[in-house]
């Protein structure tokens, strides 16, 4: 019976994690993703532009705050009080642009959603770096799935006009808008019922207290986040240049709705062989760039005007948000960056690299022809750097003085008997007992590899191994488990 609960639990627990990230992705395509908002061309009254705008550049900046205060900005983002405050300020923000106010409280609403929608972002990051690997990608994917659900059957019942005249607006135009008002609040609400426990204490395995020795932006994916930029250069390039087929997307509904729907369940059915908390998630993002590539290359095949090109875009809207979101959680995951940091500093660069997109696609006179090429090349690029292969320096990079200073006295004399006996309980192998034992007292991966004459592909494997017996999938994890073996 107890299981049953358990198991009743946790499936609400996931449901309203799924359902509380789809909303959150609903109140964006809804709010930002009509072509008057994108393209210069299409924008009859320009007003929704400028205010996608403001929100970009707001969510930049406020990522970059955040980033430089980053001492201050930690704290930012843990009670539940701050959740509902973001998304009640969303909500706010939502209403002040979507109903026929002056543009002097659409501006005002633009920069509000750009700064709120930041910490609102943070707190999902938390919460899915959590999760097994499996359960990121699963989560994720479905959570798109059912935003881009919503956002289709409202396009479809003529309740999202994406070019109308943003000055015209109808009763239910205006109850629209309240609906939609209601995703960010709702997304909050769920996002602090699976990230929090009833006394409203964070569920993190992070330290709430960064130590002052502790210098977060170092461990900060630098390289990835530039990748990251690129990529999102080359989507709002493409935004801009499809924003035509996007403007008759009731023409094209049905393409659109078929690719996006194939994409997702493509990366469901990708998620579901997913095995193991330690499997990395980075190699899908990688995967997917020459795919991307090609689909610009079929969009300059077709012509930006082809009722081809919106759905294509659309499709590469959705697999670049879904993997750019997934890649982020994955650091977290297989490493010991902190999550406020890399998400902080990885949307700065997605929202950036959007932005830069898109004014470059305005201000050069560049043909489809021109802009696919250079597409191409940059993301055969950011291909090239964004996945070095650091994954078991991060994994198994050897514990702080400050951690070992936590787990005992016996793993600062680096006493083994004692962690030869919990790696016995574990099930670890001999292999396995003497990679862990080298790692618990102060040792690195470099460390293992001349010390035992193996291969590095060698100790990634028993690395895996030793996380998956453990039952842990980050650093900090194990070393939590540690500690507790020591009280």
């Amino acid at each position: 019976m107890a299981e049953d609960t358990a198991s009743h639990t946790n499936s609400l627990h996931t449901v309203s994690i799924i359902l509380g990230f789809g909303l959150y992705w609903s109140w964006v395509y809804c709010s930002f993703n009509q072509s008057g908002s994108i393209n210069l061309d299409l924008s009859n009254n320009p007003d929704m532009l400028w205010v996608h705008s403001l929100s970009m550049v707001m969510g930049v900046v406020t990522y970059a705050y955040m980033l430089l205060s980053w001492r201050k900005s930690e704290s930012w983002t843990r009670t539940r009080t701050q959740i509902l405050i973001a998304g009640g300020a969303i909500a706010v923000a939502t209403l002040c642009y979507s109903l026929p106010l002056p543009f002097a409280v659409k501006a005002i609403g633009g920069i509000l959603s750009g700064i709120s929608s930041a910490f609102l972002i943070i707190f999902w990051g938390r919460l899915f770096s959590q999760m097994s690997a499996r359960e990121v990608f699963l989560e994720t994917v479905t959570a798109f799935l059912i935003a881009n659900t919503i956002y289709f059957l409202l396009v479809l019942s003529g309740e999202l006009d994406v070019a109308s005249d943003l000055n015209t607006f109808s009763i239910r135009q205006i109850i629209n808008a309240i609906l939609v008002a209601c995703m960010p609040i709702l997304s909050a609400v769920l996002c602090w019922k699976g990230s929090h426990t009833s006394d409203g204490e964070l569920v993190t395995s992070e330290t709430l207290v960064i130590p002052e020795e502790e210098q977060p932006l170092r461990k900060v994916p630098w390289k990835l986040c530039i990748g990251l930029f690129i990529v999102m250069s080359v989507y709002g390039c493409v935004r801009v240049f499809v924003g035509r087929s996007d403007a008759s997307i009731n023409q094209s509904l049905i393409a659109t709705v078929l690719l996006v729907f194939g994409i997702c369940l493509f990366f469901i059915v990708c998620g579901a062989f997913l095995q193991g908390k330690r499997t990395g998630l980075g190699f899908f993002y990688k995967a997917l760039l020459p795919i991307l590539a090609a689909a610009l290359l079929m969009v300059a095949d077709f012509g930006s005007n082809s009722n081809f090109a919106g759905p294509v875009a659309s499709m590469f809207n959705v697999a670049i948000e879904i993997l750019s979101w997934v890649v982020l959680v994955d650091v977290v995951r297989m490493t010991s960056a902190r999550a406020a940091f890399v998400f902080a500093a990885g949307r700065m660069c997605v929202q950036g690299g959007m932005f830069f997109g898109q004014i470059t696609a305005w201000g050069l006179p560049l043909s489809i022809n021109v802009f696919t090429f250079i597409g191409v090349i940059a993301l055969m690029a950011a291909m090239g750097f964004m996945f070095n292969d650091t994954e078991t320096e991060y994994l198994f990079e050897p514990p702080s003085q400050n951690e070992l200073s936590h787990i005992s006295q016996t793993a600062k004399e680096n006493n083994e008997s004692v962690f030869r006996d919990i790696a016995k309980n574990y099930g670890l192998t001999d292999r396995e007992t003497e990679i862990f034992v080298l790692w618990v007292t102060g040792h690195g991966a470099k460390y293992v590899q001349d010390a035992l004459s193996i291969s590095q592909s060698t100790v990634k494997t028993h690395i895996r191994h030793i996380y998956e017996k453990f039952d842990v999938h980050s650093r900090a994890d194990l070393m939590a488990v540690l500690e507790q073996k020591h009280e």
